[in-house]
This record gives structure tokens, C-alpha cells and sequence, in this order.
């Protein structure tokens, strides 16, 4: 498998497939939280991105989940540690999650706007996003690209976990997120056919979404050490299976490219192993990275059929943008 340099990526034979598959609506985004911040320096990108907007990484997650708490941290616990440092809070409130849920709806759930690079990824109609981020900036970039004024546009989840979501009437995007609830029936999803594509986008909320309702959370977060564990024992089961088949069957069936996501992510490599099980032949399978683990690498590329792009994303979807659509990635804000 192909490991493109900084110089060659956009004119390999990978890119060129990994473009027809974006114009033809027959690629999926995996989508992670490193695509709403700043960009490295080193990129040298002429796009506008507020750093007010950007959230943050893990540890700065945890940093703020701390200050928030008011709580004294023991040592036992790894105060870098997103799911240990979520899973004491929740048990320092004897189990009750809205304060947590509280803390984090207003540290992800603010007035943040979506990246540049969220926006183009909205303008290029994805017909299936996958993401195991909590936040709402994709939501919001997909209704608010051709409206920058950036007024309300939250989603108020109901306890349902299929939601659609417009403006002006028109529906711009089916909304799925995963529910803890063992008893509550996976939401259904046609998967997209070779003859067509679905008309309207979906994003599937992997690990959740922050809900709250008043005094009663509407709790879907993949977020404690105990979320991971219960939704890793579903991910391994026959039984309540908490992908749509559908979605499944894409899955296996179209290219993928990741974005956003860091591959010593354990929680992420584990999720891919899952995905891929008892799967040896796959579509093209595309991660944009700067500077990927060289050991972590090589098992993508073995085990998954990976296409490495050596670049930042603020340097290579702007060119996906203007090789898919045949124009410049416009400056959003500028």
C-alpha cells in the first residue's frame, strides 16, 4: 500500500480514487475530534479559524473537567485519563451523570462555530458520516454553511435516537445516534446502493451525543470507563447490536477516509479491529495524518488496507475540495 509524501499525495493513483469516490457520493467519513482545531503552524494554511472555536484535545478536556468539578483528585486516578477522570466524577456523584453531562454541554455544547475544513467536508455531501464525536459542529456546518451568521443552530435531541434535521422545512441531514438502552430497537438505515445515493445525508453518532432535558439527561455518551467497557461487550454481541445493519453493509461495501482521528488512540484502533472482524477484503481505506506511528502504521496498512496521506488536514481537504468540485475551498470567515 502507498504512503504518499508531502510533494506527490495529491497527483497519486490513491488520491485520484479517493476523489472519484467523494464526487460519485460512494465514500464514507469517519469522522474525529482533532477536525475542529487550529492548525499547525507549520501548515502555513491562509484559511480563518478563530481559536476561541477550537475545542479541545483530550488532556485539555480533562483539565477543564477538573477545574469545573471543584473536586480533589486522587492520585490513584490519571488526571490525563478522559475516561477515568469522567467515570470519578460520576461516582463522586454517586452515579448521577447529569453533572457531568452538565460540565461537558458546556465545554463542547457552547457557542463554538465548525472549522474551515468542517465546513468544506459539509459541502462535499458525504452520504454517510460516522463520527464518535459528542459535539454538534458537523450538525451545525452542514445547516449553516450558506447561512455564516452562525445563529442557533443546536439540535434538541427528543429521547428518540433517530433524528432528522433542517431549515426552512427542508431536511439536510437523518441524524442516528447510539442509545445505552439495551431494550430500545436500533434505529434502521438503507444502506446506500451501487445505482444511487441516498439524497439525504446521515450521521451516525457512534459514541453518543450530549442530551439534556431539564432535570432528566437523556444520557447516550460513550464517555466513563464503564460506557467503553458496556459498549465494547454490545460491538462483540449478536444481540442488540448497536451499529444499523445497514450502515454495517456500507461499511464493507465503500472506500472510508478518516479525519481528525490519532492512531495511538487505543479506544479508536480497538473500534477498528471490532469493525473489521471476520473481514479480509475491503474498499479503500484512506487516513490523512502528518506524521503517523511508523509501527501503528504498518498494521493499518496490513490489517486494513490502509492509504496513508503524509500531509495535515488543513493542507489536503482543501485539495479534495477543489479536485471533487472542480473550485478553490473558499475562506469561510474570511
Amino acid at each position: 500500500m502507498c504512503f504518499m509524501s508531502q510533494k506527490k499525495y495529491s497527483e497519486s493513483a490513491e488520491f485520484g480514487k479517493l476523489v472519484s469516490a467523494i464526487k460519485k457520493k460512494r465514500c464514507i467519513l469517519f469522522l474525529g475530534a482533532g477536525i475542529n482545531r487550529k492548525p499547525p503552524e507549520a501548515s502555513g494554511t491562509s484559511y480563518t479559524f478563530d481559536i476561541n472555536d477550537q475545542l479541545p484535545d483530550g488532556k485539555g478536556l480533562c483539565e477543564r473537567l477538573i477545574s469545573k468539578s471543584g473536586l480533589d483528585f486522587p492520585e490513584y486516578v490519571d488526571k490525563f485519563n478522559l475516561q477515568q477522570v469522567s467515570q470519578y466524577i460520576v461516582l463522586e456523584s454517586k452515579g448521577n451523570r447529569f453533572e457531568l453531562n452538565e460540565m461537558l454541554l458546556d465545554i463542547l455544547h457552547s457557542q463554538q462555530k465548525p472549522s474551515p475544513l468542517l465546513l468544506a467536508l459539509a459541502d462535499l455531501e458525504f452520504p454517510l458520516v460516522i463520527t464518535t464525536n459528542y459535539d454538534r459542529l458537523f450538525e451545525k456546518a452542514v445547516l449553516n454553511r450558506k447561512f455564516i451568521e452562525f445563529q442557533d443552530a443546536s439540535i434538541n435531541y427528543k429521547k428518540s435516537n433517530h433524528k432528522t434535521y433542517g431549515k426552512e422545512g427542508k431536511t439536510l441531514l437523518n441524524v442516528m445516534v447510539y442509545s445505552k438502552d439495551v431494550k430500545e430497537e436500533t434505529p434502521k438505515y438503507v444502506p446506500i446502493s451501487k445505482e444511487s445515493s441516498n439524497s439525504i445525508p446521515t450521521l451516525f453518532k457512534m459514541h453518543g451525543d450530549l442530551c439534556l432535558e431539564g432535570a432528566n439527561g437523556i444520557d447516550s455518551a460513550v464517555i466513563t470507563d464503564e460506557d467503553y467497557i458496556d459498549f465494547i461487550m454490545r460491538m462483540t454481541s449478536t444481540k442488540n447490536y448497536p451499529v444499523p445493519q445497514g450502515i454495517l453493509q456500507n461499511f464493507f461495501e465503500m472506500p472510508i477516509i478518516f479525519i481528525g482521528y490519532s492512531l495511538k488512540d487505543y479506544n479508536f484502533r480497538l473500534l477498528m479491529k471490532i469493525l473489521h472482524k471476520d473481514k479480509n477484503n475491503y474498499p479503500g481505506r484512506y487516513s490523512i495524518d502528518p506524521k503517523p506511528d511508523e509501527l501503528i502504521k504498518k498494521i493499518f496498512v496490513e490489517r486494513f488496507s490502509t492509504s496513508f496521506f503524509i500531509e495535515d488536514a488543513w493542507t489536503v481537504i482543501p485539495e479534495i475540495y477543489h479536485q471533487a468540485l472542480g473550485k478553490p475551498m473558499p475562506n469561510y470567515y474570511g
